[in-house]
């Protein structure tokens, strides 16, 4: 559960800190993720040609390195994903930006092949340790469910223009100055990113309630929760979504530019297009975490997946006329970044947040995989056909099984992570969700039920619920003196959304209590605000749990004063 505030002066103070100290993380954040994106792995492009005529090597073996670098961080996604679980980010990405200071130095110092294949394996460790999974894996673990979007898409938006930034820089140092030199600099600006990470980037993953907000008793083990997550078909249909995907994207940048130019269009023209996909990737990411203020993030995935499908098949019928072309590079560039904010959101929504990192680590492995081997196998299929229809069919057919696999995602938490993620690892033994509520079959009579189902056998299991047992009952308890002496009036303002007007004299116990409840569920959304009708209070729920706002509303029904 979440709490948000509307313009109400009297706060508690911790749950001010707590958000100012979320918002300079993730400030921190989508600096520290725009320097190492474009130091460690944009910048490259750049070197690749003089890299080649200074080692007396061809750019095929010189891009080899850096499938090396790409390979070596997909090998290391899921341990580096289980050490994030354990003991938080501080130190690992902290750790990642120090490496990558070091080996920009010893890149810039390179004479042999061997040497570029080693510096470039060690970036891909670096990389690994302190980019886009390590940063989405520490947001998971300290935001909010209600802020998480936002949060993902405020770092992704920033990070998106790193090749817009760094592909000029780099370009005009190595003009200047000479590739060894422009690197030196790249060294000392990716420098920054070490204090960064060292001051603003937690130090341990909450491992117990008291982290959470609660008394201290253990987080669930992480085999449990790994193992269910890995029995339950969505986790593979996600899997195979954005594997697909990541493969259809990989294959349109690789060969879009070659496939204009063979259709007929200036090489300037069909570069300039192809730029566009950055700037899109941005628009499209700011388009679909709107729309999942309204719809499911699966839908709005799916969605976007099916339109670059129908754009990549439509490329070759349209790309030798300059609208076609530039239409339907629009179309698929929209969806381009999209999958960069889905992928944590629906994990995160369906699987147990502690073990985030270890979860999103199994699926970077195959995604990383397909973007690797995709552009070689395309570039196969151009050869074998002699012309670039089949590629981008392949690319519509990649795209529509990826939206196929995410729209095929049942609404709601899997039951079975859910039930991992409420065992404490003693058999037998389950933290409870704090408010199990449901309605009675026959009445709209609220109950409250210490049962998995409510009596119309609607499951609801938070993400992770850290409240133990033995205070449920004190809790409901103070949820209900609310009710009984704050509650003035009750109306429901949309499926998702209930408003209660409470006594404003309630105010500090209300806000107390909903920032408590805030540590230990995740997705209700509580928002305050003053007006002259008096002090409101906003619950919100996705759209999967409108069941238990039901259930609440009933339970508070008795109590209206209005």
């Amino acid at each position: 559960m979440s709490t948000s505030s509307g313009p109400v002066p009297a706060a508690p103070a911790g749950g001010d800190r707590r958000h100012r100290k979320n918002k300079a993380m993730i400030a921190v954040l989508a600096i520290t993720q725009t320097i190492g994106y474009g130091t460690l792995y944009y910048a490259f492009a750049v070197f690749l040609g003089p890299l080649a005529a200074d080692l007396h090597t061809s750019a095929t073996v010189v891009t080899g390195a850096f499938t090396a670098s790409v390979l070596t961080s997909a090998a290391l996604a899921i341990p580096v994903g289980r050490r994030l679980d354990r003991h938080g980010g501080r130190a690992l990405m902290t750790g990642g930006s120090l490496l990558g200071v070091v080996l920009l130095v010893a890149f810039s110092g390179v004479q042999e092949v061997w040497q570029l294949y080693a510096v470039q394996i060690g970036i891909g460790v670096a990389s690994a340790a302190s980019l886009y999974e390590a940063a989405f894996a520490v947001i998971i673990a300290g935001v909010s469910a209600a802020r998480r979007s936002a949060a993902l898409l405020a770092v992704t938006v920033v990070a998106g223009f790193a090749s817009t930034v760094f592909l000029p820089l780099a370009g005009w140092l190595t003009a200047a100055h000479g590739w060894r030199t422009a690197l030196l600099v790249l060294a000392a600006v990716q420098a920054i990113t070490v204090p960064l990470h060292a001051l603003a980037t937690p130090r341990r993953a909450p491992r117990t309630d008291k982290a959470a907000g609660g008394t201290g008793e253990p987080r669930p083990s992480s085999r449990p929760v790994v193992r269910a997550a890995l029995a339950d078909r969505d986790f593979w249909l996600l899997a195979l979504g954005f594997t697909a995907h990541t493969a259809a994207v990989s294959t349109f940048t690789v060969h879009v530019v070659a496939a204009l130019v063979g259709w007929g269009h200036r090489p300037d023209f069909a570069a300039a297009v192809a730029g566009l996909i950055g700037v899109l990737s941005v628009a499209g990411r700011l388009i679909t975490t709107g729309l999942q203020r309204r719809y499911r993030t699966a839908s709005v995935t799916a969605a976007v997946f099916a339109v670059q499908a129908a754009a990549a098949l439509t490329l070759p019928v349209v790309g030798a006329l300059t609208a076609g072309a530039a239409g339907a590079v629009i179309g698929f560039g929209l969806g381009f970044g999209v999958a960069t904010i889905a992928k944590p959101v629906l994990l995160a929504e369906r699987y147990d947040t502690t073990r985030y990192a270890t979860l999103a680590g199994i699926i970077v492995v195959p995604a990383t995989l397909a973007k690797a081997v995709a552009p070689l196998a395309a570039a196969a299929l151009y050869a074998a056909t002699g012309g670039y229809t089949a590629v981008f069919t392949a690319v519509a057919v990649c795209c529509a099984v990826a939206a196929t696999a995410i729209a095929a995602l049942r609404r709601g938490a899997p039951q079975a992570a859910s039930d991992a993620a409420l065992t404490d690892g003693r058999v037998g033994a389950r933290r409870w969700p704090v408010l199990e509520l449901g309605l009675a079959s026959d009445t709209q009579v609220q109950t409250y039920r210490r049962v998995m189902t409510t009596t119309e056998g609607q499951a609801w299991v938070p993400d992770a619920c850290t409240l133990p047992t033995a205070e449920q009952p004190l809790r409901q308890a103070e949820f209900d003196d609310l009710f009984a002496t704050a509650l003035r009036g009750q109306q429901r303002l949309s499926p998702t959304t209930l408003r209660w007007v409470i006594d404003p004299a309630a105010e500090s116990t209300a806000r107390d209590l909903t920032d408590r409840e805030s540590s230990c569920c995740a997705f209700f959304t509580f928002t305050f605000r003053q007006d002259g009708a008096g002090l409101r209070l906003d619950v919100e729920v996705p759209a999967a749990h409108v069941a238990v706002l039901d259930a609440l509303a009933s339970r508070a029904a008795p109590w209206t004063r209005s």
